[in-house]
């Protein structure tokens, strides 16, 4: 008595293109790069509440008036901002750097689209997608500045600090995505380097003899 035979499932592969890797990993992170500059620069970071009734909001380097339009900081003589904890600093030092990041990121992805670059640029460039996920995460110490400190102020997370959080996700899935994705094998136009820059690693050289 023969057993019933069960069928075999089949893997479904999908196919990656050049230019779909490209242009997908470049669109998110062109996106998380912009809602990241955004966000540094915003005035409302941070919602600032007196006693559970005034509300003002201030940012990494600006704060609102009393109209409601964002106004730098004031500096002392020396040109410093003296009144600004060492946690509001550090997180608005934090934000800059995971913006400078994302730009480098940008730059490479951008160059991509057009060279076939070696493996480890494509690799690098989610390891730098990372560390601004790393440096936007740490934006939100000024959160604990002196001015969240008082006993009668409640510092809640205002439309900056939102736009900061979605920019902190993009930027893991982007390079995340990009070292767990296979680099691609060429560029989306066809103009190769690879003559110039010279084989990858473990690469056999072609023979041109005949």
């Amino acid at each position: 008595m023969s057993s019933a035979s069960t069928p075999e499932s089949l893997p479904i592969s999908i196919r990656i293109t050049p230019f779909f890797a490209r242009g997908f990993t470049w669109t998110i992170a062109f996106i998380a790069f912009i809602i990241s500059a955004i966000s540094v620069n915003s005035c409302n970071f941070v919602k600032e509440y007196h006693n559970n009734e005034d509300r003002e909001y201030f940012g990494m380097y600006s704060e609102t008036d009393s109209v409601g339009y964002c106004e730098p900081y004031s500096k002392d003589s020396t040109g410093v901002n003296s009144f600004l904890s060492a946690s509001h600093v550090a997180g608005a030092a934090f934000a800059v750097i995971a913006t400078i990041f994302g730009g480098l990121a940008i730059l490479s992805l951008t160059c991509q689209i057009f060279v076939k670059l070696r493996n480890v640029v494509w690799y690098s460039t989610g390891y730098i997608l990372i560390s601004s996920f790393l440096f936007q995460s740490l934006s939100f110490l000024v959160l604990n500045s002196d001015r969240c400190k008082d006993s009668k102020t409640q510092c809640r997370i205002g439309r900056g600090g939102e736009l900061s959080i979605v920019a902190t996700i993009l930027y893991f899935g982007t390079g995340f995505t990009i070292i767990k994705m296979s680099a691609p094998n060429n560029a989306c136009i066809a103009f190769d380097v690879s003559s110039v820059m010279g084989p990858e690693k473990g690469d056999k050289p072609t023979d041109t003899k005949k």
